[in-house]
């Protein structure tokens, strides 16, 4: 038997003969409303804190972890839609793909 737990917009649990299983929802956005919800999670997956694991996390990690979730926001941003509201990320209306944060050099403490 297949059950399928919401999480958010970017990863849904799926449980299959007593296991269980993360997997990520396709990025295809239909309305802003649907692009807001994304990009809100996506800025919690890309604040300091998740970067970096509380600090646990090495440059590398931390690179991967920042080029693994702006390209969830480029897809975003490739159906077409801007955030409407400012995060850690990027600031409304401006595209994720320009913004400095996917430089590594917004990311140093």
């Amino acid at each position: 038997m297949n059950k399928i737990i919401e999480q958010d917009t970017i990863y849904y649990t799926k449980v299959t003969n007593g296991m269980y299983y993360l997997e990520e929802h396709p990025i295809n956005p239909t309305t802003q409303a649907e692009a807001d919800a994304i990009y809100d999670d996506l800025s919690s997956y890309l604040s300091p804190e998740s970067v970096h694991s509380d600090g646990e996390a090495s440059e590398s990690e931390a690179k991967d972890h920042i080029n693994f979730y702006m390209r969830k926001a480029i897809q975003v941003e490739r159906c077409g839609f801007l955030p409407s509201n400012d995060s850690d990320a990027w600031a409304a209306g401006t595209r994720p793909s320009t913004q400095g944060y996917y430089s590594w050099d917004m990311m140093k403490f």
